[in-house]
């Protein structure tokens, strides 16, 4: 069972994160402010820009990619798609302390907190460049997965999955393969500045640090396996 499971995680799609793409967000982040609802104001400064980056100009407008509330509540939780849903929309409405909060704790400590608040704001552009189009969710034994299409910083469509355990109405993320890549590129980033702040090729160490953070969820996921296995 472990090692079926451990083939699974394998075979999920982990996004590549280009490093020149965190100076477009951090572009966005710096002149925004925190979205505290879901009012259309906040939805056109959102959108406007979004497509001064030229990065979604080619998708479609703001308001036809957010996961819209009446969508949640109609989702069934059986799979997780309604969790998925909710952890979506309070990810493109910048909402990282609820977000963060649908991680399973112990996720949650291996990231650690102030990484994962930062991974989860230095991927806003996904977050708001993309309405999740679900192909498939599937759950048992107190674990779920919902596989889905998404974009990319780029506005490719991507295909990738996300885990969660638990049960309906109390799933937490397990494994979510879209913060790879963002992971990777804020430790690498946070660790350059430390180093070689003035450097104009990325420091070794850097790199180094960065592909191991990569795989910290992956190392999670495989502990929890592990440790289920015993049980």
């Amino acid at each position: 069972m472990l090692e079926h499971q451990l083939g699974r995680v394998s075979r999920i799609h982990d996004w590549k994160v280009p490093i020149g793409g965190l100076l477009v967000t951090a572009l966005l982040l710096a002149s925004s402010t925190v979205v505290a609802g879901c009012g259309s104001a906040a939805q056109t400064n959102a959108a406007q820009k979004l497509e001064r980056a030229s990065i979604v100009s080619k998708s479609a407008p703001l308001t036809e990619r957010l996961v819209k509330q009446s969508e949640i509540e109609a989702a069934s939780d059986t799979a997780a798609v309604r969790s998925f849903l909710q952890l979506w929309s309070l990810l493109q409405f910048q909402s990282w302390d609820a977000a963060e909060q649908l991680f399973e704790p112990g996720l949650r400590d291996a990231i650690g907190p102030p990484l994962l608040a930062q991974t989860l704001e230095g991927g806003l552009i996904i977050w708001q460049a993309t309405k999740p189009r679900i192909v498939s969710a599937q759950g048992s034994a107190g674990t779920a997965t919902v596989t889905f299409l998404g974009r990319d910083e780029q506005g490719n469509v991507v295909p990738t999955s996300i885990s969660f355990g638990g049960a309906p109405g109390n799933w937490r993320v397990s494994y979510f393969p879209v913060l790879n890549g963002l992971i990777q590129r804020t430790v690498q980033l946070r660790v350059q500045a430390q180093l070689d702040p003035l450097g104009t090729k990325p420091n070794a160490e850097a790199v180094r640090q960065g592909d191991n953070a990569a795989n910290i969820q992956s190392a999670y996921l495989e502990r929890k396996l592990h440790a289920a296995s015993k049980h």
